[in-house]
């Protein structure tokens, strides 16, 4: 798509960018971002958008979802879910807008949970993959760098009391010194906020020390990212630790867990997450790339065998949506070979056989399906608990934990 040079002067153009920037969604993000094959200009001038004092709650929800719904796209799914939730916090609750939204962003509470279990293991296991010498050189930058951001808010927070000590007194015994009819003059009013001089003198002053802190809670902490290590055991530690335990390498290392239980019962756990994401990502999202993925990673991993064959089974079924039939042959001959009783290798055989076979989960989820589009809710959860059990491990699971959910996610 060609670029307009004329529009690029326009959005370079301070005069018309401070007139209108309440206005900046309709008059620049939509125009880059029909104009532009990339969204990283729009994302950058919607997130100046939102740093601006604008009271326009539609504005700051629409451009929340609109980041929200590229980040969706890119398959950003924790970030978009962040994003729904700030739109949400500017619609009017129980409103139309705010019921879609919701929808939308409980729809994403699977694939976060699961992803954010599998960054957390994927973490803990490389940790501990690591020679103790590889542990302490990690763990020593780390604690580096914490040193030198205290340190750094330490003269953060020396500034600023020299300011509020100094600064300011200073300024407002100027005040009434000046000459009357300009800043500083008599005829001024001493409060420091109705004074433009005071105010520009405190604005630069609090960017000398602070730099630009958007306005939230916690604002002087340059730092606010949480540790991998997420267990509520490992963050009260965190939490209640001296400043010196902060700072020592070994504090840390000593919370990396330990021997071969340890490690299968991470790896089990990381490799289930696995499959639930190749299962949603593959079920609820189309997403057939990154479906793959997951579970092409699980595969190598050495999972429990309850997660092979329906794995299998799900990428054989992947590979034939993506058009890549050589690959789809061959896991079909795979899973004939491998598993000649299963129920997959019987469907592979005889794909009728699915509608035929009454007990079967796709019949028994037909079946449940119809009991919740009766209102029968009560039913259809206690129903799906059931069946959740019985079919642990296999492709139809996700399908009855989404039923099971429908009512609150309107899936």
């Amino acid at each position: 798509m060609m670029k307009d040079n004329n529009k690029v002067l326009t959005y370079n153009n301070p005069i018309l960018y401070s007139k209108k920037l309440e206005k900046v969604h309709v008059d620049i993000c939509t125009p880059i971002q029909e104009a532009y094959a990339s969204d990283s200009l729009a994302v950058e001038y919607y997130n100046k958008s939102l740093r601006t004092s604008s009271q326009d709650k539609i504005l700051k929800a629409k451009n929340h979802e609109t980041l929200a719904e590229i980040n969706f796209d890119n398959t950003e799914y924790s970030l978009a879910g962040a994003y729904y939730d700030s739109t949400m916090q500017n619609l009017v609750r129980d409103s139309k807008p705010y019921r879609i939204i919701k929808r939308k962003r409980d729809n994403l509470d699977d694939v976060i949970y699961y992803e954010e279990i599998a960054v957390r293991d994927d973490s803990i296991l490389n940790l501990m993959s690591l020679t103790d010498e590889a542990k302490l050189a990690y763990f020593t930058k780390y604690t580096d760098e914490l040193k030198q951001k205290a340190e750094e808010e330490r003269e953060r927070q020396e500034a600023l009391e020299a300011l509020e000590n100094n600064g300011i007194n200073t300024v407002n015994n100027n005040i009434s010194g000046g000459p009357p009819g300009i800043p500083g003059g008599p005829n001024q009013s001493s409060f420091y906020f109705y004074n433009q001089t005071t105010v520009s003198y405190g604005k630069n002053q609090f960017n000398k020390i602070w730099g630009d802190r958007p306005l939230e809670d916690n604002w002087r902490r340059s730092n606010k990212n949480t540790s991998n290590f997420n267990d509520d055991e490992v963050v009260d530690d965190l939490a209640n630790a001296s400043e010196d335990e902060l700072f020592d390498p070994q504090f840390y290392i000593a919370k990396i867990p330990k021997g071969e239980k340890a490690s299968d019962s991470i790896y089990q756990e990381r490799n289930f997450a696995y499959y639930q994401l190749g299962i949603i990502y593959k079920e609820k999202f189309k997403e057939y790339n990154l479906a793959k993925d997951k579970l092409q990673e699980l595969l190598k991993s050495n999972p429990e065998e309850r997660l092979i064959l329906p794995s299998k089974y799900n990428l054989f079924k992947i590979y034939e949506l993506l058009g890549e039939n050589d690959e789809a042959e061959i896991a079909k001959n795979d899973i004939i070979s491998k598993y000649p009783d299963s129920r997959y290798a019987a469907i592979l055989l005889n794909p009728e056989s699915v509608t035929e076979d009454e007990n079967s989960p796709e019949a028994i989820y037909n079946r449940l399906y119809k009991e919740f589009e009766t209102e029968n809710y009560a039913a259809v959860i206690n129903e799906a608990d059931k069946q959740i059990l019985a079919f642990d491990g296999e492709s139809i699971v996700p399908k009855f934990e989404f039923l099971k959910n429908a009512r609150r996610t309107g899936f």
